[in-house]
């Protein structure tokens, strides 16, 4: 996460990308403590019919899915069970993207992976952006999920490297989702990988840090899919 210096420096939104349509009013906050550790804190709602996309008080409140994720790096596990969270289309955006969203744990932890697809590969001229089952690249977040008595505390964070986007395979009935990644240059052919690689966020940021770039060692990489209950 970086040094920091022993003093509060601000306050700073947990998460403010539209795609994710999380409850304005919960409480989000970055803090610099006297550790030089950055907290995120985030009061949850419960979520409603009004409020669908409020994250909830535990993961263990969510459904559970059969899952095959392999991590490694600075994270690392085999993981066969998600707490899946979304998995569906919507625009809350304004365009029509996949949300693919699921708590798991490996060695302990909780962690949160964020996961949506905006534009089919290949792209064709107007894409209108979710259109059916098929491979699109679009965003992610994965976070570490501390869990409290008053909800969960995000830890730490990370996201895709400059050079390459997400992408998300979205299979048919029943739902399947797989992970991986494809090089953001728009020439033709573009490179895909079947392996998503996630840098460390810096602080009160949605995505990574462009350089320098991070020690292999440093670098998670994630791979494999889900089924959605």
């Amino acid at each position: 996460m970086g040094d920091f210096p022993p003093r509060v420096v601000g306050v700073v939104p947990l998460n403010n990308r539209e795609e994710l349509g999380f409850s304005a009013s919960a409480a989000r906050h970055a803090v610099v403590l006297a550790t030089g550790a950055i907290l995120v804190a985030c009061q949850p709602a419960t979520p409603t019919p009004s409020n669908p996309t409020a994250l909830p008080k535990s993961p263990s409140d969510l459904p559970s899915a059969v899952a095959d994720l392999t991590l490694s790096g600075p994270v690392s596990g085999h993981v066969t069970e998600v707490r899946v969270f979304r998995c569906r289309s919507g625009s809350e955006s304004g365009e029509p993207h996949f949300y693919a969203d699921a708590f798991f744990q490996t060695g302990g932890q909780w962690y949160f992976l964020e996961l949506s697809g905006e534009t089919k590969i290949p792209r064709t001229i107007g894409s209108p952006g979710y259109s059916g089952a098929g491979r699109y690249e679009g965003n992610v977040y994965l976070r570490a999920m501390d869990l409290y008595a008053g909800g969960l505390v995000t830890r730490s964070a990370w996201s895709n490297p400059p050079d390459r986007l997400p992408t998300i395979t979205i299979g048919r009935s029943p739902t399947s989702i797989r992970v991986g990644s494809v090089a953001r240059s728009s020439d033709p052919p573009r490179s895909l990988s079947d392996t998503l690689e996630l840098w460390s966020t810096p602080p009160g940021t949605m995505g990574p840090r462009p350089l320098p770039t991070p020690e292999p060692d440093q670098v998670i990489r994630l791979s494999g899919s889900w089924t959605c209950p």
